[in-house]
């Protein structure tokens, strides 16, 4: 029988043997291989899979709410849109269509998945003043406001003025998709008169404002972020573009000043957004704006009063010439050196025409109200321009893209003053002569750029001075 020994001291000597042979550096470099290989393979562990594993079923369901509720917001089941109640606009709670202006659409709430309203207020194309419709949808979707109808730069940044003001004012600002358009799309919307109009269009379409009220107004005025209003430019014309509508309307408390001497339609003045809300709900009615007497209202030696005749002494000839001028309605040239009184006559000319007709008062304002140099305390006063002798051509005539009266027309029913003391002026070019005789022909200011024209009658006494030495 073989002895356990001599075995095992077999197998200690053949370990030793192996283990000084070749074969344990081909181990170890066999394994260093592998190692590097695992190493680009960038594997991980059983623990670091399994915990990839559960982020990513966490963000699969997580994306998967994210899909259902997007697709709620874009179609919004019909029963989950509340109508407002009867205690909010005084209506019936199936009607969701609001039509400011005509008969309101009676539709099931159940079938009437938007909200629409209509209000109404005026934009200013030169001395006209069209009648423009505000139209507010709300509909599904992700929350936006558009404007569409030819907005300019000042009308499109009411988005940011009516969202801050409702806020500031107590309002919701409606999370969806709101879309703005103003009709006619065909005339260009300019300066910040809509931000009111917009503003309860979009109150009115949300159910927060009731909207029988809207129909029987219109609107315009300026927000500022706090919810106040600011005064709007052409008040005055669109109050005389209105006629007798069978509307009121309702504007900032400045400009109401203004619009209220035309005498015509009831003048509304309000000092912020939420007056005009508490009187569509019947909180707490506007009163009529109550303009000055027509005839007082430019009369006295207040602010703004034409220089008097009176106070130059001597000059006897050129005074006499001034009357005739006045009496007549004739134009005057001056002539003479610097400093013997050629501005100062003119100056006194105004003073002594005839007194204004309301016609002609009211034409002369509203065009000083286009370009927002009318001040109700000088109604009725003949207005004196005297533009420099160094202005443009564009600055005596007028005109632009949106045509705008230049100083031709805003010496309408007064005296324009021209001083042409140099021959190298700029009154006395081509250009300049030839736009003040075709405005004068043609009766309006002519507008190259687009074709447009703003109709004034250019109805003034002509002075101009010329300096001889």
């Amino acid at each position: 029988m073989l002895d356990p020994r001599i075995l095992e001291e077999i197998g200690q000597r053949l370990g030793s043997i192996i283990a000084a042979s070749p074969a344990a550096d081909i181990e170890r470099n066999a394994r260093a291989l592998l190692a590097s290989v695992f190493a680009k393979l960038d594997l991980v562990s059983r623990e670091e899979f399994d915990i990839q594993t559960q982020v990513l079923q966490r963000t699969r369901e997580k994306l998967k709410a994210l899909e259902e509720r997007l697709e709620r917001l874009e179609n919004p089941p019909a029963q989950q849109i509340r109508p407002p109640s009867p205690t909010e606009s005084g209506e019936p709670a199936c009607r969701r269509v609001v039509r400011c202006g005509s008969p309101s659409a009676v539709v099931p709430a159940q079938h009437c998945p938007v909200s629409l309203a209509i209000v109404h207020s005026r934009g200013l194309d030169g001395l006209a003043a069209p009648e423009v419709a505000v139209e507010v949808h709300l509909a599904g979707g992700l929350p936006n406001l558009t404007l569409v109808g030819l907005p300019d730069t000042e009308v499109k940044e009411a988005r940011d003025r009516v969202r801050a003001a409702l806020q500031n004012s107590g309002f919701e600002f409606p999370r969806r998709r709101i879309t703005v358009n103003l009709a006619p799309a065909d005339l260009p919307k300019e300066s910040g008169r809509f931000d009111l109009p917009i503003a309860l269009g979009i109150l009115a379409a949300s159910g927060q404002l009731p909207s029988r009220a809207l129909a029987e107004h219109e609107f315009a005025g300026e927000l500022s972020l706090s919810g106040e209003l600011r005064p709007v430019r052409g008040a005055l014309a669109m109050v005389l573009a209105m006629g007798d509508n069978g509307r009121s309307f309702v504007l900032p408390a400045t400009s109401a000043r203004e619009a209220a001497l035309a005498g015509k339609v009831p003048i509304l003045a309000a000092a912020s957004l939420l007056e005009v809300c508490a009187h569509l709900t019947g909180q707490a009615a506007l009163s009529a704006y109550q303009a000055a007497p027509a005839s007082t209202a430019g009369d006295g030696d207040g602010d703004g009063a034409h220089p008097d005749l009176a106070e130059v002494r001597g000059q006897a000839q050129a005074k006499r010439g001034l009357e005739i001028a006045a009496a007549g309605g004739h134009s005057l040239l001056f002539a003479g050196p610097p400093g013997t009184g050629k501005s100062m006559l003119a100056s006194r000319l105004p003073g002594l025409l005839p007194p204004m007709t309301t016609a002609a008062a009211l034409e002369s304002a509203a065009v000083l109200s286009l370009a927002g140099q009318f001040r109700p305390q000088l109604f009725r006063r003949h207005p004196y321009r005297a533009p420099h002798h160094t202005a443009s051509s564009a600055a005596l005539v007028g005109g632009g893209s949106v045509p705008r009266p230049g100083e031709i027309s805003l010496a309408h029913q007064g005296v324009l003053f021209l001083d042409v003391r140099a021959s190298s002026s700029s009154m006395n070019s081509r250009s300049s002569t030839d736009g003040f005789s075709k405005h004068c022909a043609n009766r309006s200011i002519p507008d190259a750029s687009t074709s447009r024209a703003l109709p004034v009658r250019p109805s003034f006494r002509h002075s101009s001075s010329s300096s001889q030495r």
